[in-house]
């Protein structure tokens, strides 16, 4: 629920509405209720104070997937498995750009997407990858 305020907020398709309007339109998605006239969202500090870490976790998260499905899932302990990961992912520390590491990697653009100033992963490629979405292409 926290998340998905968060992203109404702020996200890319964030709107200038108010937070009370905003959780009570996503009250539908929960089952759990609270005291009428509490503003029980004004706890949540994320709102305030967290930024975009809490978000890295997920893309960490999401970012892995598709490593895994890509890089690991045929043979996950192979010597090769072991030394793709090592050459093209680890061994150049923080030399090269993130998103040319996982491009390089995974062998493909479409691991990620660019949004503001950064990238996100690129949720469409992973929910193809994992069955739960059909390819559009």
């Amino acid at each position: 629920m926290y998340a998905m305020i968060d992203q109404t907020l702020f996200g890319e398709l964030s709107s200038s509405r108010d937070t009370i309007s905003v959780v009570e339109d996503l009250r539908k998605f929960i089952s759990w209720k609270h005291v009428e006239g509490t503003n029980w969202h004004t706890r949540f500090n994320h709102l305030i104070n967290y930024g975009a870490g809490y978000y890295s976790y997920i893309y960490a998260k999401c970012l892995a997937a598709t490593i895994w499905a890509d890089v690991c899932a045929k043979d996950p302990l192979s010597l090769a498995t072991e030394t793709t990961l090592r050459a093209k992912l680890l061994q150049h520390g923080g030399a090269k750009e993130a998103s040319t590491l996982l491009k390089d990697l995974v062998g493909s653009d479409d691991i990620i997407r660019y949004h503001g100033k950064g990238f996100v992963p690129n949720l469409t490629s992973l929910c193809q990858e994992m069955g739960l979405i059909e390819d559009q292409g």
